[in-house]
């Protein structure tokens, strides 16, 4: 009977997901050298990615991740700018635990104080958990 119950709610959940109305625009595509999201691209430029509105021809924002640049794109077209701060603070946080982690493994590399190299590890461990919760962070922003 329980059994039963649950069947029946998961497939009247799965027919609201269905028919529930998408606004097909907000799914990315690639479209030549950039992602489109609505009016917004998004373009890889050196070290960073560039969000621009394309109705203005504006850059709107620079980012030095593609998720943070993703996120910020699906946040303004759907009128939602409040949140690009959040993202850009998560932004600058995996930019610099990255460069850290650059920094560590060189360090791990090329020393030769074992206590050093030990002492760095750990360091570099931390920075790229860092890196990953930002990254995860992100993605949360991208897929809500």
């Amino acid at each position: 009977m329980a059994r039963v119950q649950a069947d029946s709610k998961i497939i009247d959940e799965l027919n609201d997901l269905i028919n529930q109305n998408i606004d097909v625009s907000l799914f990315p595509y690639k479209k030549g050298n950039s992602i489109r999201i609505g009016s917004f691209a998004i373009r890889k430029k050196k070290s960073q990615y560039i969000v621009i509105n394309c109705k203005e021809n504006k850059i709107v924002e620079q980012c030095f991740s593609q998720p943070a640049a993703i996120a910020i794109a699906k946040r303004m077209s759907k009128g939602d700018e409040g949140r690009t701060n959040d993202i850009m603070l998560l932004d600058q946080q995996l930019q610099k635990n990255f460069v850290d982690c650059i920094f560590y493994s060189h360090t791990i590399e090329n020393t030769k104080d074992l206590l050093k190299r030990e002492a760095t590890f750990d360091r570099y461990d931390i920075a790229k958990y860092r890196v990953e919760d930002a990254t995860a962070a992100l993605e949360c922003h991208i897929f809500r």
